[in-house]
């Protein structure tokens, strides 16, 4: 009884549901270096979208920053030590969206022998600011396929994004510094560690979270805390927070040791945190005031029956 509930179930699916498609979209090439670009200055880059799809189909492009996955590999990491990361999402402009994928000739293959059925050229704008950090900059272009036909929606969306890179001229240093590691707050049961970071380079940076080892005056680790990720702009200074939980630690001074990896390079700094007394609140209380009655009142109605008497004179 059952399995002939499920026959039924899938001959409905099957004769009332709306066709479901594959879709599979490719790109080539699926990496644009497009060398130099001056500040002030557009460049248009070029590629081309394919797909195997029968269906002819419209294709959505959307902009995202680039991954720094892509520049730990080895013929890209030389650029990571010039790298920007700059938001350059504002910089770029769609000719174009969403484009349509046009029918091409049956003969075309893609290299593991899939037909191309459909293929189209596309061009993006890169206007970049006169203002613009020196440095590599990185973006992407992803793809999202859509029916076109109504009625009809795709099972599968194979997309292979597509990366681009240039470079702004330009003297592009990634460094930076702990200036200092402090005492701060009170949350909860834990004491919250202040760590300023300056940007002593030329280009901005995500600085990952801070490693945060605690020792006490025998020199053994006691604990550890991370702080938040931040953006930091050349010469910008960004305040990080790391939380140690210190419902069991004595009141005392300890060693910290702070250190921060913003994947070129790193920063350390060594410093002096007080667990102190949590100082408490005074309870609320309510303050009475001692009710004066207001004697002007009496004077302005003075005023009032003399100006009425006056008048009725």
């Amino acid at each position: 009884m059952i399995n002939f509930k499920c026959l039924l179930i899938v001959i409905f699916l099957t004769l009332f549901m709306p066709r479901i498609h594959a879709q599979s979209v490719g790109v080539s090439p699926p990496f644009l270096d497009l060398g130099e670009i001056q500040p002030g200055t557009t460049k248009i880059a070029t590629f081309y979208l394919i797909t195997i799809s029968e269906q002819v189909s419209l294709v959505h492009l959307s902009k995202v920053k680039g991954n720094l996955d892509f520049l730990m590999k080895d013929e890209h990491k030389a650029k990571l030590f010039n790298y920007s990361e700059e938001d350059i999402l504002p910089w770029i402009e769609f000719i174009n969206n969403p484009v349509e994928l046009k029918k091409t000739d049956e003969t075309l293959k893609t290299t593991t022998g899939a037909r191309i059925t459909g293929a189209r050229e596309i061009n993006f704008i890169i206007n970049v600011p006169k203002n613009a950090e020196p440095g590599y900059h990185m973006g992407m272009v992803n793809f999202n396929p859509l029916a076109a036909e109504s009625g009809k929606m795709f099972a599968i969306k194979a997309v292979t994004p597509l990366t681009f890179i240039f470079k702004v001229p330009g003297k592009a240093v990634r460094e930076g510094r702990i200036l200092d590691v402090s005492s701060g707050s009170y949350y909860n049961n834990g004491l919250l560690i202040d760590i300023f970071f300056e940007n002593t380079g030329t280009v901005s940076m995500m600085i990952a979270p801070a490693d945060i080892k605690i020792f006490d005056k025998n020199n053994n680790l006691i604990g550890t805390a991370t702080s938040n990720y931040v953006y930091v702009k050349p010469g910008e200074l960004k305040h990080m927070v790391a939380f140690w939980d210190v419902k069991d630690v004595e009141y005392g001074k300890y060693k910290v040791i702070a250190n921060l990896d913003y994947i070129s390079g790193y920063a350390s700094k060594e410093s002096t945190v007080e667990v102190y007394e949590k100082p408490e609140m005074p309870p609320a209380r309510v303050v009475e005031k001692e009710f004066i009655f207001p004697w002007w009142v009496f004077v302005i109605l003075i005023v009032i029956i003399a100006a009425y008497i006056y008048y009725k004179r």
